[in-house]
């Protein structure tokens, strides 16, 4: 088997503050957050990576029912972006519509094992299903291959980005046998793929134009 390559290999390790963002510590010695050498060879820690995980380590968790329409609508716009990518990888009928779509474009480029753990521990403390956990470390593996050519080459829409603003917007889901479960509003999934036919439902940049809702 063709070995992983790994974004952001041989770093030392990471230290995560209660803050959200972490910090990064290296053996061989760093120049900034960014870029460090380590054996003489200069190396580079993916901007979009330490992004999307600063994101979500800024959740706070709490229910706004009031942003419910936005959250149906931000559920819908990832349908559609999810069947976009299942048709362009000709996964059809093979994955249902929440899937590791990194996996599937360049499966030998993943988010730093550490920072996935550092995650995965961090979301562990949360009262989160399976399905949104699951979600959080897709878009972080997804963040690693966004600026790679196979993903450049396919044009679409970046598929995680409704449910991650879904979920900074007080928003959560889980997933039922034929529907989505959006806090007892729930959307059927027996012919998602045809969402690749549909226009935006909702424009996430125009979204974060906004005020977001100030959240203690």
């Amino acid at each position: 088997m063709m070995p992983r390559l790994i974004v952001a290999a041989q770093l030392g390790h990471y230290t995560q503050s209660i803050a959200p963002h972490f910090q990064i510590r290296n053996r061989c010695g760093f120049e900034d957050n960014r870029s460090y050498i380590c054996g003489g060879n200069p190396m580079t820690l993916s901007e979009s990576v330490i992004s999307v995980y600063q994101r979500i380590l800024a959740i706070t968790w709490q229910p706004d029912d009031s942003q419910i329409d936005i959250h149906i609508a931000l559920m819908h716009e990832y349908l559609r972006r999810s069947s976009l990518w299942a048709k362009a990888l000709n996964c059809n009928g093979r994955v249902t519509p929440f899937f590791d779509i990194a996996d599937r474009v360049a499966p030998d480029v993943r988010a730093e094992p550490e920072i996935v753990e550092a995650l995965l521990r961090h979301l562990k403390q949360i009262p989160l299903n399976g399905l949104v956990q699951r979600t959080c470390e897709w878009a972080l593996h997804w963040a690693a291959i966004s600026d790679t050519s196979q993903v450049k080459q396919l044009t679409l829409p970046e598929p995680y980005e409704p449910l991650l603003v879904l979920l900074e917007r007080g928003g959560t889901f889980r997933r039922e046998t034929g529907w989505i479960d959006i806090v007892g509003h729930g959307i059927a999934t027996l012919n998602w793929l045809d969402y690749a036919e549909r226009l935006p439902f909702v424009e996430t940049d125009e979204l974060e134009k906004r005020d977001r809702p100030s959240r203690s």
